[in-house]
């Protein structure tokens, strides 16, 4: 802890003699740091999917016993969002970053022990849920919006770019080591890998310390209560279009593969489609932030709304693989482009005190919308054979999310 310390102050000193005033040397630390936590934890939501398979051999237990894990862990990550927000709000993000890598490391370090259901429920389903809930994408947001004030949306779109790096890299990683040591070290190695990025987070400071106080700075420094934020008009014009958010995206990333092998692609392909998607998604974010800097949130809130709304009717046509990749293209390159302008605007109506509990309900609302999608898309797909009532109504609700974000002032 010594040199951590020494680390972070030798560091400081150097921002402080360029001016202090963020973002400098620190301020770029600490986002490269969230850049990596962010990318760290959603690979390891992503990557549990690539196990579900060799448990269920080694043990026998069916796809379905086994895929309540992953399930549970999704439950408990969108339910614990406005607590980590509070929490965030009363000890800072680095404290409940360090606590969630610390659970995260824990679950996975147990995972390799795993001898029933129910421990594989605890392991990875409660305390891997709760950790990675607990990570992101609350107190990297506060924190980034900590340090960043001039280019908020720049710093909040590279941080979550990290989504578009950890997916690809962590879910072939996980596979290639299951493949060549083992499900079991293959969770050991992943939880040895958390530790050292929690050691590494040690090294990051909640906001800067001195220097000039902008006139931006001085207007956040407010709480909002929360039955104030719940009750606040700009909270549920938050609230409802980032569920329908979490709708489009979640439906999009768990069904689309399926419904293009429907249509005659194979799952290869559709594969291959889906991960430029995620490739896409993250150019997507890092434009996203600048955007919002120039042109204000509401404007790239609308315009990510609406091109959704345009691009999902291209599902109901045949979904061929070129109409497949032009979806993937277009639906990627706005999919979480809402993400800097909800954070910032979580910000500026209900102030840094308050910023992290107001995030997380938002959130938690867009994991909500998702679950919700997965279901109902499923449902749908089995009872009519098709996704083309799903297709309509997430068109449908882009358009309705794109009329509430216009009356955001």
């Amino acid at each position: 802890m010594g040199i951590i310390s020494i680390i972070q102050e030798r560091l400081w000193r150097h921002d402080i003699k360029k001016g202090s005033g963020s973002p400098q040397a620190y301020g770029w630390i600490v986002l490269v740091l969230s850049f990596v936590v962010r990318a760290w934890s959603t690979g390891l939501t992503y990557s549990i999917g690539v196990f579900l398979i060799p448990l269920c051999s080694y043990f026998g237990w069916q796809l379905s016993e086994a895929a309540l894990a992953p399930s549970l862990g999704l439950l408990v990550y969108a339910i614990s969002q406005p607590l980590v927000g509070r929490l965030v709000d009363s000890i800072g993000p680095k404290r409940v970053i360090i606590l969630g890598l610390s659970a995260v490391s824990a679950g996975f370090l147990l995972l390799p022990y795993t001898q029933s259901l129910q421990q594989l429920y605890l392991f990875y389903g409660v305390l891997g849920g709760f950790g990675i809930g607990a990570t992101v994408p609350v107190p990297t947001a506060v924190l980034v919006t900590n340090w960043f004030r001039n280019m908020r949306g720049l710093a909040v779109g590279l941080t979550n770019a990290g989504i578009g790096i950890g997916v690809p890299a962590l879910v072939p990683l996980s596979s290639w080591l299951i493949v060549n040591f083992g499900w079991r070290d293959a969770f050991m190695a992943l939880g040895v890998f958390t530790v050292l990025i929690l050691l590494l987070t040690l090294l990051i400071r909640d906001a800067p310390v001195g220097g000039k106080v902008s006139k931006t700075t001085v207007a956040e420094e407010f709480s909002t209560p929360m039955s104030m934020v719940i009750r606040s008009g700009l909270f549920w014009k938050l609230l409802i279009p980032y569920t329908v958010c979490g709708f489009t995206v979640y439906f999009a990333g768990i069904h689309l593969i399926p419904l293009a092998v429907m249509n005659g692609v194979s799952q290869s392909d559709a594969s291959i489609a889906v991960a430029w998607m995620g490739t896409v998604m993250a150019l997507g974010l890092i434009i996203a932030g600048p955007l919002v800097d120039v042109f204000g949130g509401r404007v790239v809130l609308i315009m990510s709304y609406l091109v959704r709304s345009m691009i999902m009717p291209l599902l109901l046509v045949r979904l061929d693989l070129m109409n497949l990749y032009i979806f993937a293209t277009v639906f990627g390159f706005v999919e979480l482009a809402t993400i800097p302008p909800t954070v910032i605007f979580c910000r500026k109506f209900f102030g840094a005190g308050s910023m992290g509990f107001a995030y997380g309900l938002v959130f938690m609302g867009h994991q909500l919308g998702g679950a919700a999608s997965v279901l109902v898309g499923g449902l749908a797909a089995t009872l009519t054979g098709s996704y083309n009532l799903i297709i309509i109504l997430s068109s449908l609700l882009t358009i309705l999310a794109a009329g509430i974000s216009a009356t955001i002032k």
